[in-house]
């Protein structure tokens, strides 16, 4: 009989951590020696358009075949709970696998596509196992592995695991972030795309925020990390984006909270589609000045939102 999600989480997530993390990382490397044997320019060539009008690759299906290959290999019952990646050529829906007191995986097999064809280091593999409970569906632990970023980087983390990092060659074990006081400015990550003058106006309720800008979920590993303090994103994702990102921030302290209810986000939703969110490093720290740009970029949010309809 297998476990429930309740004891799982309760005593497993520390043991699973460096079999995910070490898996994952494998799966990246192969990804990355297939993009330099097949070569960038082959890969633009047959790169295809989704239905979304996102790109796809023979690199996204590789990922997705090589993940599901590695979870299979992972002990029980990691290796036969459910699997709901993007690639998959039936997408399962929420109603499918959020059962009460379930688990399953979580995956965006190649994140940051778009940089990948772009000659950018910021695409990853991503992957958040997921927990059913009370009705409520979040993340526990989760994976995101960059193998080109600062020298190859990984990051996992997640209930009772800490957060581990992985960067050119070396691993570290970090179960909470000594910050320095936050002062002006404020570390804002960004978006590699230019923002429009409403985002510029935003950013600046972090105060005069020092602003860098990078591509795909790569972007909550930094402020895991405590190298960036917050990351606003006012259009919106899919659950595979962000759930491991979610786990990441929470192993730290860390929150990403929902624009459209301004509350922790959750999951699950029709068609695995978030809102707007802003994900930030120290969730209750009385240092950070969040409450005034999560009120304003709500109100955005949802001024965007009315006239998408």
């Amino acid at each position: 009989m297998g476990r429930t999600a309740a004891e799982v989480e309760a005593g497993e997530i520390k043991k699973l951590a460096p079999v995910v993390i070490d898996g994952v990382r494998r799966v990246a490397t192969a990804i990355l020696e297939a993009k330099q044997r097949i070569s960038l320019e082959a890969i633009r060539r047959e790169a295809k358009q989704k239905a979304d009008g996102s790109p796809v690759t023979e690199l996204d299906h590789l990922a997705h075949r090589l993940l599901v290959e590695e979870i299979a290999t992972w002990p029980e019952p990691y290796s036969s709970i459910a699997i709901v990646s993007e690639e998959d050529e039936v997408l399962r829906t929420p109603e499918d696998v959020c059962r009460e007191d379930s688990l399953f995986w979580l995956m965006d097999p190649l994140d940051g596509t778009r940089d990948l064809l772009a000659g950018e280091a910021t695409y990853a593999m991503v992957i958040a196992l997921m927990v059913v409970r009370a009705g409520a569906v979040r993340p526990l632990f989760g994976v995101i592995a960059a193998p080109e970023f600062e020298g190859g980087t990984t990051w996992g983390g997640g209930a009772g695991a800490g957060l581990h990092v992985h960067r050119a060659g070396r691993d570290h074990l970090r179960g909470a972030v000594t910050r320095e006081p936050i002062g002006d400015p404020v570390r804002v990550l960004g978006s590699r795309s230019i923002p429009s003058e409403k985002m510029k106006q935003l950013y600046e309720l972090f105060g005069t925020p020092s602003i860098e800008r990078l591509g795909s979920a790569i972007k909550f590993g930094p402020i895991a990390e405590g190298r960036f303090d917050a990351y606003p994103r006012l259009g919106p994702t899919s659950e595979w984006d962000i759930a491991a990102g979610q786990a990441l921030l929470e192993t730290t302290g860390g929150a990403l909270w929902s624009l459209e209810h301004k509350e922790m986000m959750t999951y699950g939703k029709h068609r695995w589609r978030n809102s707007g969110f802003l994900a930030v490093g120290l969730a209750g720290s009385e240092t950070l000045p969040f409450s005034a740009p999560l009120e304003a970029l709500h109100r955005e949010y949802l001024e965007q939102k009315s006239v998408r309809r």
